[in-house]
């Protein structure tokens, strides 16, 4: 998705097939490890296998040579003894089994034991905006769900973009109720409806100005600048009072 830098997955175990040797079947055939791990090599390879000229067309050719299953790297021939070849399933074990884990992540829920799950972790690029990456990753999730098989879950268990919608949300409340408890202190004690007026209207306007700034400008909102806001909104309020009195006294 546009916008995700990386990905991390912890916890999982991706398909691995082992090749489990038999030193004493090794030995008895005259083979060392070296040549069972030189015939994997070989035999588990796709390589480029010329080009056909079609017309005024030219086509790749490859050579299609990846084992898919633990039965075909059984097969494999590693040598011949005595003329007979010799092939991985005479010398060695083969199992179709999962990667040794290295990670490990658990979920932990109010009266529910911790459970051992597979966790992905979804960073963004720098400099790209992080509620909406959050909110384009949430919106796939319904397609991811629909694909997973029967008894797996796919759920959010931290997303910071709540963090970021609740400090714009909580600025602003603040804007809105300091507008009014301005408004309120600058009529009880001046007593004049064009100063309350004037007290109200010189929050959002400072506001709207300065977000007109940082979009001309390319700024964005991080948790600094709206802490920042939030300050800025009593200085706001404490000026507006001010000049308002001062005014009012002379």
């Amino acid at each position: 998705m546009d916008g995700v830098g990386s990905v991390d997955l912890n916890g999982g175990q991706g398909r691995q097939v082992r090749v489990l040797l038999d030193a004493q079947k090794l030995t008895a055939h005259n083979f060392t490890v070296l040549d069972v791990r030189s015939a994997l090599q070989r035999e588990n390879i796709e390589a480029p296998g010329g080009r056909m000229i079609t017309g005024p067309q030219e086509l790749g050719l490859r050579t299609l040579g990846r084992v898919t299953s633990a039965e075909q790297f059984g097969e494999i021939v590693i040598g011949t003894r005595g003329g007979t070849p010799v092939r991985v399933r005479d010398v060695a074990q083969v199992e179709d089994s999962a990667q040794e884990l290295r990670t490990w992540s658990a979920l932990f829920r109010k009266d529910i034991p911790g459970q051992d799950v597979v966790s992905i972790q979804v960073l963004r690029q720098s400099g790209v905006n992080t509620v909406r990456v959050a909110d384009d990753v949430r919106s796939k999730l319904d397609d991811l769900r629909a694909q997973l098989p029967p008894g797996v879950q796919l759920q959010v268990v931290h997303d910071i973009s709540d963090f970021i919608k609740a400090s714009v949300h909580s600025l602003i409340e603040h804007l809105i109720f300091r507008s009014i408890l301005a408004s309120l202190v600058v009529w009880l004690f001046i007593r004049n409806w064009r100063a309350v007026l004037i007290a109200a209207v010189a929050i959002p306007a400072s506001i709207i100005s300065t977000f007109t700034l940082m979009r001309g400008m390319d700024f964005s909102l991080n948790n600094i600048t709206l802490l920042a806001l939030t300050l800025a909104v009593g200085i706001v309020i404490d000026d507006a009072i001010i000049v308002l009195e001062n005014i009012f006294d002379s």
